[in-house]
C-alpha cells in the first residue's frame, strides 16, 4: 500500500469514527429526552408527598451507589431506575396512592403490589431500558423473600434494587402525608429556618431510621443501611448549620437547600423543601422563572 492509499484509508477511518461519534451523541440525546419525558410523567402522581419522591429516591440512591463503589454505568442505572421506580402507579386511583400499605384493603394492596410489574411492562417497550426495567421490577423485593412481586431472596436481588428499596422505604416514612390529611403538608410551607425544619421532621426521622435498622439483615441489605444512614445523618447535621436567605434564581448555587416548597400554577411540585439544588435543578428553575411559574427570588438555606 503506497502513501496515497494509506492516507485515503486513514481519512475514511476518521470519517467513520466521526459518524459513529455523531450517532452515539444522537442516541444519547434521544435516550436523555426519553428519560426526561418518563420522569415528568411519573412525577405527576406525587401529589401525596411533601417533596419530590422520585427525585429524592434517585439522588440518594446514587449517593449510596457511589459510596458502595459502583462503576459509572451502574450508578447511571441506579439514577434512572430511582426516577422511574413508581412509573407503574400511573393508572392508580388517587385514594389508593394516598394510603400507606398497612392502611389498604386486601384488594387495594393486591393492586398496589402490581406496580413493579406494570413499571417493567412500560419500560420493556424500549430495549435500551432493559436493565433499568429489571431494577424497577425488583425494587420491592426483600432479602428474606417476603417482598414482591417474585419473592426474590438475598443475592437474587439486583444490588441497585436493594439500594432503591431502602431509600424508597425511608422517604415514604418521612415525607408521605397521612391519608387522613391528604392536602396538609407535614412541614409548613411558610418561611422557616433550618432548625425548625429539622425539628418538624425529627419524630418521623427517628421512626424511619429505627425501622430500617431493626430490619437490617432481614428485609434490607445491611451495608446499604449503614451507608445510607451515614449520608442522611451527615445531611441533617449540615442543615442545622445553614443560614436562611432569599436568593435570585440566577444566583443559585449547587449545594444550597430549598427552604420552602414551590408549586406550578396547576399544582405540580417544582421544588420541595429540604431538597439540595443541583446544576440541573438550577437550569429548570431559571426556565420556569422566565414564564412566571416560580418567583424570581426563592428561599434557600446556605
Amino acid at each position: 500500500m503506497n502513501e496515497e492509499e494509506k492516507q485515503s484509508l486513514e481519512n475514511k477511518i476518521k470519517e467513520l469514527e466521526g459518524l459513529a461519534e455523531d450517532l452515539h451523541e444522537q442516541f444519547a440525546q434521544s435516550f436523555f429526552h426519553c428519560m426526561q419525558l418518563l420522569t415528568s410523567i411519573a412525577s405527576l402522581r406525587e401529589f401525596y408527598y411533601d417533596s419530590s419522591h422520585s427525585r429524592f429516591v434517585s439522588e440518594k440512591s446514587v449517593e449510596v451507589a457511589k459510596k458502595l463503589g459502583m462503576n459509572e454505568a451502574d450508578v447511571y442505572e441506579v439514577q434512572a431506575a430511582g426516577l422511574l421506580h413508581d412509573i407503574g402507579k400511573l393508572g392508580f386511583k388517587d385514594g389508593l396512592l394516598a394510603k400507606f400499605p398497612n392502611e389498604m384493603k386486601e384488594s387495594e394492596y393486591k393492586q398496589y403490589a402490581t406496580h413493579p410489574v406494570i413499571g417493567k411492562q412500560i419500560l420493556d417497550k424500549n430495549p435500551s431500558l432493559k436493565t433499568i426495567s429489571e431494577i424497577v421490577h425488583q425494587h420491592h423485593e426483600k432479602i428474606d423473600g417476603s417482598g414482591f412481586p417474585n419473592h426474590l431472596m438475598g443475592k437474587e436481588i439486583n444490588p441497585a434494587a436493594a439500594i432503591i428499596c431502602v431509600v424508597d422505604t425511608y422517604h415514604n416514612m418521612i415525607a408521605k402525608r397521612p391519608s387522613s390529611k391528604p392536602n396538609s403538608p407535614l412541614v409548613s410551607s411558610l418561611v422557616i429556618g433550618s432548625n425548625s425544619y429539622l425539628e418538624s421532621t425529627n419524630t418521623r426521622f427517628a421512626t424511619a431510621m429505627n425501622y430500617l435498622h431493626s430490619k437490617s439483615g432481614n428485609l434490607f441489605d445491611t451495608k446499604v443501611i449503614e451507608v445510607f444512614t451515614d449520608i442522611i445523618k451527615a445531611e441533617r447535621q449540615s442543615l442545622g448549620k445553614r443560614v436562611l436567605m432569599r436568593v435570585a434564581i440566577d444566583k443559585l448555587s449547587p449545594g444550597m437547600v430549598i427552604a420552602e416548597s414551590y408549586y406550578s400554577s396547576f399544582g405540580l411540585l417544582i421544588a420541595s423543601q429540604g431538597e439540595t439544588i443541583t446544576e440541573e435543578m438550577k437550569r429548570s428553575l431559571f426556565k420556569l422563572s422566565e414564564v412566571g411559574e416560580v418567583p424570581s427570588r426563592i428561599l434557600v438555606m446556605k
